[in-house]
């Protein structure tokens, strides 16, 4: 794919000074943007809160003349700890709600064509599976 472009955010900006140029100029170059992270304490995580905050700017993603990212797509990818019936209550899937933050800033982005997909990935191991898996290691 010449196209991808992985840019960790952890990696680049573990001191949480952003770059905004270059992340919205990342932005620009990709009609999709997949935000893969883990859910810390039912949210996103830190930097990619602050990095929302830095980079989806005032005439740059919104605004009278925010609409720089009018016709892109977001496909959020959020790793879980837990067992998906952790979040459900009665017919409720909680993970909904822990997104609204990602589902309005989609809206808001150039006037709601922005697109959200959301796609939810929650493992579980029990213990023995575990030990089947330490002990193979041992033994490789």
């Amino acid at each position: 794919m010449p196209d991808l472009e992985i840019r960790n955010i952890h990696h680049l900006y573990s001191g949480y000074q952003i770059d905004i140029s270059a992340e919205q100029a990342a932005l620009l170059r990709h009609k999709l943007i997949i935000l893969q992270y883990p859910m810390y304490w039912f949210n996103m995580p830190a930097i990619l809160k602050i990095w929302f905050d830095q980079v989806f700017t005032y005439q740059f993603a919104y605004g009278s003349k925010g609409n720089k990212l009018k016709n892109k797509k977001i496909l959020v990818s959020m790793t879980v700890g837990q067992q998906e019936e952790n979040f459900k209550l009665e017919n409720h899937f909680l993970i909904n709600d822990f997104l609204q933050t990602v589902k309005k800033i989609s809206r808001i982005c150039a006037n709601g064509l922005f697109r959200l997909y959301c796609f939810v990935w929650c493992f579980s191991c029990s213990r023995d599976s575990q030990r089947r898996k330490d002990s193979k290691n041992k033994t490789a």
